[in-house]
């Protein structure tokens, strides 16, 4: 995560900008009708970025990006898809990023009003690589609540930089460690076998998949065929209460269980819901 240089006191005007809007990075300025315009606010935090080994892509394939929790309430996900516009590889790459934070002041007064969760946070933005180092600038909008009055709105300018190196790659199981011993549950059964395996909790990430062809029955025009392309699927938290059915409160964590194959290998098995990015019929 890049600093904007607010926290080392210096004047407004002199903090490092966003490339996209002109906006203080990493900092957020709220604008109410209750309190004006408050602000900016810089957040704190370190923040590292992991993207999936490039080579092992094809240049018009997205290449999936996760940045680990750290300050925020679980990891950020998203992608970097090819340039639109241009065949250049070396043309600034687009992203899109998910990300859950938690909003909160460092006085009491304020942070009683303030304090929330943001959930389902989309940032949409650039990246490129210059000098061996990975800079992605992107913006989002929040509309985080204010003393249950009034839903304020700010946009976010969000800039992180990683290194590209050889130094910097990750090892698989570094990638795949649980990030917290609660992520592991204990025992459990799994319903389809019978057999005991871990339980674990997964935090919401994404899917990437294939495309796929889509059909829809029009009256006087028939059947018309849309395809999808190449799709990015999210994952939705897990319902609080397993058994609501409508209008149901999602903020846990996704139950799943690792459990043993019948070739000796183990397994992952889960059930989630998933985000679906409509066909363009």
């Amino acid at each position: 995560m890049v600093n904007s240089g607010l926290l080392a006191g210096p004047a407004v005007e002199d903090a490092r900008r966003s490339l996209l809007n002109g906006q203080i990075i990493n900092g957020v300025t709220l604008n109410s009708v209750l309190q004006g315009v408050a602000g900016p606010s810089q957040q704190t935090g370190s923040l590292f970025a992991e993207l999936a080994y490039a080579p092992s892509f094809a240049a018009d394939e997205p290449l999936p990006l996760r940045i680990p929790r750290g300050s925020m309430l679980s990891d950020a996900t998203g992608y970097l898809s090819p340039n639109p516009y241009t065949d250049d590889p070396s043309a600034p790459r687009q992203v899109t990023l998910f990300m859950d934070v938690s909003m909160n002041t460092e006085e009491a007064q304020p942070n009683a009003g303030l304090s929330q969760d943001l959930l389902g946070v989309e940032l949409t933005g650039i990246a490129i690589v210059d000098n061996g180092v990975l800079t992605i600038d992107a913006i989002g909008v929040v509309e985080p609540e204010l003393l249950g009055q009034e839903y304020t709105h700010s946009t976010i300018a969000f800039r992180i930089e990683a290194a590209t190196d050889a130094d910097s790659v990750l090892h698989a199981a570094e990638l795949w460690m649980p990030g917290s011993p609660d992520a592991m549950t204990g025992p459990a059964v799994d319903h389809d076998t019978g057999r005991i395996g871990v339980g674990v909790l997964l935090y919401p990430a994404l899917l990437a998949t294939t495309s796929a062809d889509v059909y829809l029955q029009i009256p006087l025009l028939g059947q018309q065929k849309s395809i999808t392309k190449p799709q990015i699927l999210r994952m939705r938290y897990a319902k609080d209460d397993p058994d609501c059915t409508s209008n149901c409160s999602r903020s846990s964590l996704i139950p799943g269980i690792i459990v043993e194959h019948d070739n000796g290998n183990p397994v992952f098995k889960t059930k989630v819901d998933l985000f679906l990015d409509a066909p363009n019929l």
